[in-house]
């Protein structure tokens, strides 16, 4: 029996989405030596009813060439969280569902961590290997969420990071 407060919930699936994913060899070439620019993409799609939540994460990693900023990396993964009792963890603003920073910091080191994996297996055999996913900061990246400002919650830019 669950004690008031705790969470149980279990990672259900876990997949590439190649259909919102590229990666430019043309780019990679040319930019190589580049300031390499990393942007994460979040998006939160709760299902009260069934206790399932899918959390959509991205990453783009780019840099700037001929005063463009180009992208020569773009890599989404989605995973699937059941949770028990979600509606415990979840309060209904108007016809958004805001999740608790509990259950949220959770599964965004869950996923994070798989992505940060994926993401080293689809760039093994290119230069990029050498620019993992940086380490993130879970707190800040749930306060950005919870009093952020100027976000879209379709793609949610969680991090901006510049490798040097």
């Amino acid at each position: 029996m669950m004690k008031q407060g705790e969470v149980n919930f279990r990672l259900s699936g876990l997949r590439e989405l190649p259909q919102e994913s590229h990666i430019s060899s043309r780019l990679i070439r040319i930019c190589r030596g580049e300031e390499i620019g990393v942007a994460l993409r979040l998006r939160v799609e709760p299902d009260v009813r069934s206790s399932l939540v899918r959390l959509k994460l991205g990453v783009c990693y780019s840099c700037v060439h001929g005063y463009l900023r180009r992208t020569l990396l773009d890599y989404h993964i989605e995973a699937d969280f059941e949770i028990d009792r979600l509606q415990e963890h979840v309060e209904m603003s108007g016809a958004d569902a805001v999740l608790s920073t509990r259950l949220m910091t959770m599964m965004l080191s869950v996923t994070i961590g798989s992505l940060r994996g994926m993401l080293a297996i689809r760039t093994a055999r290119t230069w990029l290997a050498d620019y993992p996913l940086p380490v993130i900061n879970i707190s800040e990246l749930i306060s950005r969420l919870h009093y952020g400002s100027d976000w879209n919650a379709d793609a949610l830019p969680l991090v901006n990071f510049i490798y040097n």
